[in-house]
């Protein structure tokens, strides 16, 4: 049961986790997208802010003011770079040092450079972003590479950490109303079960409830000690307990403490007279009389089995008991 909970735990927080995962992306695409707008207003905003101090530095080739008012546009949300171009599309500033003399070739480029409009916007395919130019003096043209990337990380981060946790929040709330619910009520009625089921083996009560909570070793040991407790005979408890073990004999006799036979049977016919009856003493009923010695052996060592071949048979005795007062003894000819 406890295993199953954790399962359906499991399975929840997957599903809900996935459910949130889907929701989140179809959020951060509009988000983006807004977030994006709006950025795009500020740094054209930015732009029309610092153009006439870009203009004039470079009218008096102030590359430090240019510099700084490059780099102010460049801490715009969702600006990925900003450069100055010639006529011919040489990178004369830039704001990350090695592009500088770089050349900057392509259609997008081209179109800026020609374009006299303010805020000329063509999209770069290759790379997804979008470039915003600008005409300046001394026919340079300011180009700013906008992105949405750092937009669409910091949504993805804040999506997925509120989904994770709020998957895991319900996974583990389901988890706690189960086992309140389920797990323990299903505890107690077990134990209440084991409980009774041990208070009828001990009577003697032996039915299909009490197989639900015991294993086929303990139900073995509980069937006997509740022939035990029954005072059935010592023959009816051994004959069950091979007839569990599934151990074939030619020949099976089980004695009491007086070597009186209690129950007896040999298929072979040799070991024991045809007219032998039950409750007649070993010495009075048995056809080979080597089995009396190994009963003797078997007396002065009870628990042992004693083994030996008797009429090409293997025959085994053990005695149960002690040395005072064996209680029993079995013959077995296999």
């Amino acid at each position: 049961m406890k295993k199953n909970i954790f399962a359906l735990t499991f399975f929840t927080f997957a599903a809900t986790a996935g459910l949130f995962f889907l929701l989140s992306n179809v959020l951060i695409k509009f988000e983006t997208a807004d977030a994006r707008a709006l950025s795009d207003e500020k740094i054209k905003n930015a732009i029309y802010k610092v153009l006439p101090q870009i203009n004039k530095n470079l009218e008096n080739s102030d590359d430090i003011a240019l510099i700084y008012n490059m780099e102010t546009l460049k801490k715009t949300k969702s600006v990925a770079a900003v450069f100055i171009l010639d006529k011919n599309n040489n990178v004369i500033i830039h704001n990350i040092a090695d592009e500088i003399h770089t050349l900057k070739t392509g259609a997008p480029y081209d179109a800026a450079r020609d374009s006299k409009d303010v805020l000329f916007q063509r999209n770069l395919p290759q790379s997804g972003e979008t470039l915003l130019s600008v005409p300046l003096a001394k026919e340079n043209t300011l180009i700013c590479v906008l992105t949405d990337k750092d937009i669409a990380k910091t949504l993805k981060i804040r999506y997925y950490t509120i989904g994770s946790a709020a998957a895991l929040l319900i996974a583990v709330i389901l988890y706690l109303l189960a086992k309140l619910f389920v797990l323990l009520p299903f505890n107690r009625t077990k134990k209440a079960l084991e409980k009774q089921s041990a208070q009828d083996i001990k009577d003697g009560k032996y039915d299909e409830i009490t197989d639900i909570f015991v294993t086929e070793n303990e139900k073995y040991n509980r069937q006997i000690t509740a022939l035990e407790n029954n005072n059935e005979n010592l023959s009816e408890i051994i004959e069950y307990y091979f007839s569990l073990s599934g151990s074939k004999h030619l020949a099976f006799i089980i004695l009491n403490s007086a070597n009186n036979i209690v129950y007896a049977y040999d298929s072979t016919q040799e070991f024991l007279k045809k007219d032998f009856t039950k409750d007649s003493n070993i010495l009075e009923a048995v056809a080979a009389p080597e089995i009396l010695k190994l009963v003797n052996m078997a007396h002065g060592k009870p628990g042992y089995e004693v083994i030996d071949n008797i009429l090409n048979h293997k025959v085994a005795v053990v005695s149960i008991g002690n040395k005072e007062s064996i209680s029993g003894t079995i013959i077995k000819v296999v």
